[in-house]
């Protein structure tokens, strides 16, 4: 994990999405589940999140609970999502990686170091 040296990205009533000291690793973090990503990850669900229809996500919901669930393959338990709840994380993780490139554009065209 980050410990406790990295920058906020975005944050929101629930959650956030953090930049690992060393940038390489980004971590979301909404209600108890923490995710962690590399670069390539965090652009591969993000694209996942970005498909999925916020007005049709009875397709996502697990039974009998009605929850949509996401856990990360190296972590035991996971999150489970009323609609709402998914929607807000869905916008979190879409507005961290937008914000990501942007900054990453930023400092290609000023030449900054990092």
């Amino acid at each position: 994990m980050c410990d406790n040296n990295f920058k906020e990205i975005i944050s929101s009533p629930k959650g956030s999405v953090v930049r690992c000291h060393d940038r390489s690793q980004f971590q979301v973090g909404f209600g108890n589940v923490l995710l962690r990503f590399n670069y390539e990850q965090l652009e591969r669900f993000q694209l996942f999140l970005r498909e999925t229809n916020p007005h049709d996500l009875d397709r996502l919901k697990v039974q009998p609970s009605g929850k949509i669930l996401i856990s990360s393959s190296e972590a035991v338990g996971g999150y489970a999502f009323d609609d709402e709840e998914f929607i807000e994380f869905r916008e979190l993780v879409i507005t961290a990686l937008a914000m990501i490139e942007m900054e990453e554009e930023w400092y290609r065209i000023l030449k900054l170091d990092r």
